[in-house]
């Protein structure tokens, strides 16, 4: 009688690593262990001169947002240097490169927007979504993706880039809810988000940006009362919230802004009136609460620094007693008033 030997074989994976032991009658025991490599080449270039995990999330961009298909790709996901990538300039922190410009808004000489001169309306042809993994880009400082086509929500993960201080999505198709994670960006200083199609309430997390100096989420989809950002008097100085569906009256802590410098709130259903207490936002400038559905007498405006007060298409009653002599623009037409021209 032949008696057969077996051999056993056990894989365990762990992480990137695969290790398969193989066993024989005789004892004897052997392992192999397999590192599992990126799926992007460059990504395991030796030459790589970012952290592999960076040089993945740009690759999920480049997937993600038709990359083949952009206006400019220059060395994307061919040269090891990442820093020679269109729109990507990288920062050495101990000896180590890592993303902090990524801009894929062109200027008029069709340069990456954050090494240009000059300001335009060019984006880079981004069709898709933004990946979850851009939250690996932990040393990131602008993401600058303005003028594409950027559809889907912002991804949970977006808190993760907590070193972020400019971020410009706008003019793409954004939907769907901003994420309650946005007050993790603890660096963000400038959120232009206006003209896309974001959707549901505005989250209370934006009252947790720190650092923020202006929120622009004009022209969207927006919903629901606004939430309290009083814990941002210190830094906030721009607050544009124009042409959404935010509803209910102005709310009480806006008076208390005092660092204010613009105030949008224009083309919402916004009701109830316009509180004398807007005379304590002593720094502002533009004054927007036209198109809604305000009513009752206006107050005198007092406020010194205002040269832009829009309260036309309302239903206001009367005209403001007085106007400061910094105002360079009054409009007021169509609404329910009565009464003396303002001095």
């Amino acid at each position: 009688m032949t008696v057969g030997t077996f051999a056993r074989t056990n894989t365990f994976v762990l992480s990137d690593t695969t290790i398969t032991e193989t066993s024989t009658p005789n004892n004897t025991t052997t392992h192999v262990i397999s590192v599992k490599g990126s799926s992007y080449g460059v990504c395991n270039n030796s030459a790589l001169t970012v952290p592999v995990v960076e040089c993945e999330a740009l690759g999920d961009l480049y997937n993600s947002t038709a990359g083949a298909s952009w206006t400019n790709k220059t060395n994307w996901m061919i040269s090891p240097d990442v820093n020679s990538w269109f729109g990507v300039t990288t920062t050495t922190v101990s000896s180590q490169q890592y993303v902090y410009y990524l801009c894929m808004h062109r200027d008029n000489a069709g340069n990456s927007w954050c090494s240009g001169s000059s300001s335009n309306n060019n984006g880079n042809n981004l069709i898709g979504t933004i990946p979850a993994s851009i939250g690996n880009l932990s040393y990131l400082k602008f993401l600058i993706m303005s003028f594409n086509s950027i559809s889907g929500s912002l991804p949970t993960t977006i808190d993760q880039l907590d070193r972020v201080t400019h971020m410009y999505l706008n003019h793409n198709l954004l939907n769907g809810s901003l994420p309650s994670t946005i007050g993790g960006m603890a660096l963000l200083q400038y959120m232009y988000m206006y003209n896309n199609s974001i959707s549901g309430t505005i989250p209370s997390g934006i009252a947790s940006l720190p650092s923020i100096i202006y929120i622009h989420l004009g022209t969207n989809n927006l919903s629901g009362p606004i939430p309290d950002m009083s814990a941002l008097n210190n830094t906030l100085q721009n607050l544009v919230l124009s042409t959404n569906n935010l509803s209910g009256p102005i709310p009480s802590w806006i008076y208390n802004m005092t660092n204010l410098r613009t105030l949008y709130l224009g083309g919402n259903p916004i009701t109830g009136t316009l509180s004398s207490s807007i005379n304590n936002l002593t720094n502002l400038t533009h004054l927007m609460l036209d198109s809604a559905q305000m009513s009752g007498p206006m107050p005198a405006i007092t406020i010194p620094t205002l040269q832009y007060l829009h309260t036309h298409s309302n239903a206001f009653t009367t005209l403001p007693a007085s106007l400061p002599a910094s105002l360079r623009e009054y409009l007021g037409y169509t609404n329910s008033m009565a009464g003396s021209l303002p001095t």
